[in-house]
């Protein structure tokens, strides 16, 4: 019966992204990956971690997130980062972020996007071109 007790107490704790604002998740974009950065949650419980949640379209993050793994090495003090490098140039990703215990998670965080840039930077259009018309 304690045992219940205890992990339905644990249930109802919360967990989360660190404060409100400065647990905003953010998203910075270069040729290689999307980087994201968050506050560590406050939450002291063993085993704490993260998933990394991403989507096409603003508000369709998929179920299962990017990570395979819970993300419990991704915090130095109380700063986070993933970096997620499965991404194709010129296209918009959209991020959110959950704090977990195993399988108990918190809400997700606000969502952060970006767009990833062309490798070589933007394309220049050619110049110096003549023609005549016939």
């Amino acid at each position: 019966m304690k045992k219940i007790l205890a992990l339905l107490l644990f249930a109802l704790l919360p967990i989360a992204i660190g404060g409100q604002e400065q647990g905003k998740v953010r998203a910075t974009a270069t040729a290689h990956g999307v980087t994201l950065v968050w506050t560590a949650s406050t939450s002291t419980y063993t085993g704490l971690g993260y998933n990394v949640y991403r989507g096409s379209a603003s508000g369709a993050e998929a179920a299962t997130p990017v990570n395979s793994a819970l993300l419990t090495a991704a915090c130095t003090g109380t700063s986070c980062t993933y970096t997620d490098s499965n991404v194709t140039a010129q296209s918009s990703y959209y991020y959110t972020v959950a704090a977990c215990v195993a399988s108990t998670c918190s809400a997700m965080s606000n969502e952060a996007s970006a767009t990833v840039p062309l490798a070589g930077g933007d394309i220049n259009a050619p110049s110096g071109l003549s023609g005549s018309a016939h």
